[in-house]
């Protein structure tokens, strides 16, 4: 019996270790995958990298003891055939800049006679005079306090360089010091504060910095017209007003949002972040538009109606330099409040770009920043003549939702019911079509990493790619949308340590259980995605976060500031226009314009931030032209009549997202929130609306160059070939003026 058991367990031993090495290897291959360490490629392998950093040099140039002002009390530094650049020793070492067209002195800080009436006392008055206003607090501590340039202890001084004056700040009692640099342009004033002249050397650490934070500034009373210019949605003007009844603490929000990581003013972050990195002032036939050049990605626009601190109108940038953030100290104990121990390390500039004319405004500031990008580099040529607006049509393949045994995958659009959608619209008449498709990820788009081949229910990745070839042959382009940044912590292929971005106090950031990709992972899953589209035939990727999420990553293993976050963005949008023809983004995050054919979703409302008196199209502006843009789907609108008006009279290109089934099939997917997309329902008006921006092809190329209000509810939106576009919203109408001031037809 022991011979036969022997031989039996003779016989089944290979068998069995057979067995034990199957399982310990699917073992293995389900732990790499749980554990996040399948391949990504790494920046090397994308041959992509973060861009050095190149520094201003603490000193200027040799040291000036300024000489003797003149009866203003000013010195002048330099001049060009524009501007000229004055110094105020008397001021803290403040500033002036005449416009030699107009006459008018831009000041850093209000005259003596406008501060003579002043209300406010103490620090708050001082702040008036200065050119700057610093925050610091104490190691350990997180109160925090301001001085200024008018602190009894502050030494100052003063370098000089070929049309640039330097001034050096020093506050020995506090062992801080640090530098504004101005420097005359043809623009008119760019003012920097270089990262290696911060000196801090004892135990008081900035925080944060405005640099004139009263350039310009307008008292009430003076029967000045004019107003604020912020970058709030499209754009959002303050106006001047001697009956504002005081109230709140003025408008203060961060650029491109809070960033994610911790940020204790997270809070104040509105669903419409501040997109791109302007502001402006506008007092009767003078004007500014403040450009930042660097240091915007941690920085706030701050703007003061009079009345909320003090009587005067005023607008600028404050700089931060550390993050407040809530630490936990053990996972049961509320977050403390703690204040970063690096400071982060850039270089600060703002440019302060001089206007003046009998209608200068925010028209003439958008045309300022966009020759500003225009002449970085940062935005696209102009659109080809004589092409016609294109539909930008959304179809949603469909997505995942729960089951009673873990999720399922439910249909709304199969690439051939895709193909017969496209087909009717164009028999209705839909010359030109842009598709974006979503939810064609393998099981949706429900945060998996492993999101081919394209999910089998639609059709699979053969489907994908006839019905790609099916719309090349009628001249449409196809692009398939994709987010790249939150993913499912417990997906397979995940590991939240090795994939998740940390917070500033170095744990995992998890939001509903959803990590965001830190910014390096992020890109080399995009990178994958942009290869594996290319077999397909695919026109490009809208990526649905990089144009309107940007964030830090505090692994200190890995750490990203939120420029670098954005430059790996960039460049990976890049390789997708390379690779496949085209990007495009949810949201235009200033930062992507070079880098995108398209922007879908762009914010056309402000923030209903109580300090905006009136929306108006700043960006659209700058962008018309060079890139198309959408607004929210005509089909998701809540106010359909009045919203398609808007992106008339901002130009924007019509957009919907649709399914083949009727909506309810969504109803329990992560697509719930799409809750009109039935085809059948929106044919008629989707062909009827494309009709009416047809219109305006004459114009599709142009870029706007007047805006104005003509009548209550009443707008006109000139382009630069004459042709003048008129909304009532009053009648819910418009009309295309295809006329030129000699009555000839175009």
């Amino acid at each position: 019996m022991f011979e036969v058991g022997g031989q039996l367990m003779r016989r089944i031993r290979p068998t069995g270790w057979i067995v034990i090495a199957a399982v310990f290897m699917l073992l293995l291959v389900w732990g790499i995958r749980a554990s996040g360490s399948e391949h990504v490629p790494d920046l090397d392998e994308m041959k992509l990298e973060i861009p050095s950093k190149a520094f201003l040099p603490a000193a200027l140039g040799e040291n000036w003891v300024p000489g003797q002002p003149d009866a203003d009390g000013y010195i002048q530094v330099d001049e060009n055939k524009r501007f000229v650049l004055y110094l105020d020793p008397a001021a803290g070492g403040g500033i002036a800049v005449r416009n030699k067209q107009s006459g008018y002195l831009w000041r850093s800080s209000p005259t003596a006679e406008q501060l003579a009436g002043e209300k406010v006392k103490g620090l708050l008055l001082s702040n008036l005079k200065s050119p700057f206003i610093l925050e610091y607090h104490e190691a350990g501590k997180t109160q925090r306090q301001k001085v200024n340039a008018a602190d009894k202890n502050m030494t100052i001084g003063y370098q000089r360089a070929a049309s640039a004056v330097q001034v050096d700040y020093s506050l020995p009692k506090l062992k801080l010091s640090f530098a504004i640099r101005y420097t005359l342009t043809g623009e008119g004033l760019e003012v920097s504060v270089p990262s290696q002249s911060i000196r801090e050397e004892g135990s008081m650490f900035i925080v944060s910095l405005q640099v004139l934070p009263f350039f310009g500034a307008v008292q009430s009373g003076g029967g000045d017209s004019g107003y604020l210019f912020v970058p709030d949605g499209p754009g959002g003007l303050i106006h001047f007003d001697d009956n504002r009844t005081p109230g709140g603490k003025g408008y203060r929000y961060p650029l491109y949002g809070s960033g994610l990581t911790g940020n204790t003013d997270a809070e104040k972050v509105r669903q419409t972040s501040v997109a791109y990195p302007v502001f402006g002032l506008k007092r009767g036939n003078d004007a500014f538009v403040a450009v930042m050049k660097s240091g915007q990605y941690e920085s706030y626009v701050t703007a003061q109606p009079a009345g909320i601190v003090s009587s005067f109108n005023a607008v600028s940038v404050e700089w931060v330099y550390r993050n407040e953030y809530g630490q936990r100290l053990s996972k049961l104990s509320a977050p403390v409040n703690t204040i970063e121990r690096e400071r982060l390390d850039r270089d600060r500039t703002v440019e302060y770009r001089l206007l003046s004319g009998s209608d200068v405004g925010y028209v003439e500031m958008a045309a300022s920043y966009r020759s500003y990008l225009q002449d970085a580099g940062r935005l696209p040529g102009m659109i080809g003549p004589g092409e016609k607006i294109p539909l930008e049509l959304t179809l949603l393949g469909g997505n995942s939702g729960k089951a009673a045994f873990g999720s399922r995958y439910a249909a709304a659009t199969t690439f051939k019911q895709a193909e017969a959608m496209v087909g009717e619209l164009k028999e209705g008449g839909v010359e030109r079509m842009n598709i974006i498709l979503q939810g064609w990820e393998k099981g949706g788009d429900r945060g998996q990493p492993d999101i081919f081949p394209v999910e089998q229910a639609l059709g699979g990745s053969k489907g994908a790619e006839a019905f790609i070839d099916r719309m090349h042959e009628s001249g449409y382009k196809v692009l398939f949308e994709h987010g790249f940044v939150w993913y499912d912590e417990a997906a397979d292929g995940i590991s939240a340590r090795t994939d998740g971005i940390r917070s500033m106090d170095g744990t995992v950031l998890l939001m509903d259980g959803d990590i965001a990709m830190a910014p390096a992972r992020s890109a080399g899953r995009a990178y994958q995605a942009v290869n594996e589209l290319k077999q397909l035939g695919a026109d490009g990727i809208l990526f649905g976060s990089y144009g309107s999420l940007l964030y830090h990553d505090r692994n200190q293993a890995a750490k990203a500031e939120r420029d670098d976050t954005a430059a790996l963005f960039e460049s990976v949008m890049r390789y997708a226009q390379r690779q496949l023809g085209s990007a495009s983004v949810n949201g235009g995050y200033d930062y992507t314009l070079g880098s995108v054919d398209g922007i879908a979703r762009l914010p056309f409302e402000t923030s209903y931030d109580m300090n905006v008196d009136e929306t108006v199209p700043f960006y659209p502006i700058v962008l018309h032209g060079s890139l198309p843009y959408s607004f929210s789907p005509g089909n998701l609108r809540d106010r359909y009549d009045e919203e398609l008006l808007k992106s008339i009279e901002y130009g924007a290109v019509p957009s919907f997202v649709l399914t083949y089934e009727p909506s309810i099939n969504i109803r329990y997917t992560l697509s719930n929130d799409l809750y009109s997309t039935h085809f059948t329902k929106w044919k008629d008006r989707v062909i009827a609306e494309y009709g009416k921006f047809v219109e305006l092809s004459s114009v599709y190329d142009q870029m706007i160059v007047g805006h104005r209000k003509k009548a209550e509810g009443i707008y006109i939106t000139t382009y630069a070939n004459g042709i003048q576009v008129e909304v009532d919203y009053k009648t819910l109408t418009f009309r295309v003026d295809k006329e030129d001031s000699n009555g000839r037809s175009r």
